[in-house]
């Protein structure tokens, strides 16, 4: 589970990476274009006509630069999300059919640390990790752990912590 959690960490490593050259590149383009446009024109009506074109051409990066960074924004939590992922979590485990219960949450660096405690089925309790590694946002599973309830051959309890990205 962990080398699952760690090829998503590097996929959003790789793309924060592949925005960070893009807002590069868009900037040092405006930057060039101006000079040339300044330098290469006599015409004032010539330069007016090169500005509008760099204008649109900037606007339409900016605008695919804005869906990106979107995209990369929805793998993580803001703040003052914090309760609402909580909530997504429980019903999650209890639309399987789970007891699920938060037993504790803390704050670290970059993440938010959900402790959680969870009873049913061993196949649902299965089911429930898949479904928790296939969230949406940015998450990683440790300290997974399940038992056998004592006289009861169908039941499992499990703890595990959840760790989901944040932006600060």
């Amino acid at each position: 589970m962990k080398r699952f959690s760690l090829k998503k960490s590097l996929l959003i490593a790789a793309a924060f990476g592949v925005a960070s050259l893009l807002f590069l590149g868009v900037f040092i383009y405006i930057i060039f274009g101006k000079i040339t446009a300044v330098k290469g024109s006599q015409s004032k009506g010539v330069i007016y006509s090169q500005n509008v074109e760099n204008v649109l051409r900037i606007k339409k990066e900016a605008n695919k630069l804005t869906a990106e960074t979107q995209t990369l924004d929805s793998f993580f939590i803001r703040p003052g999300e914090e309760a609402g992922f909580l909530e997504k979590v429980e019903r999650l485990g209890k639309s399987l059919g789970l007891k699920v219960a938060i037993d504790s949450v803390t704050e670290g660096e970059n993440a938010l640390n959900i402790f959680l405690k969870y009873e049913g089925p061993l196949q649902t309790n299965i089911s429930f990790l898949k479904k928790l590694e296939g969230l949406p946002q940015a998450v990683s599973l440790s300290g997974v752990n399940m038992n056998l309830v004592e006289g009861n051959k169908a039941i499992w309890t499990g703890s595990l912590k959840l760790s989901v990205y944040k932006i600060k």
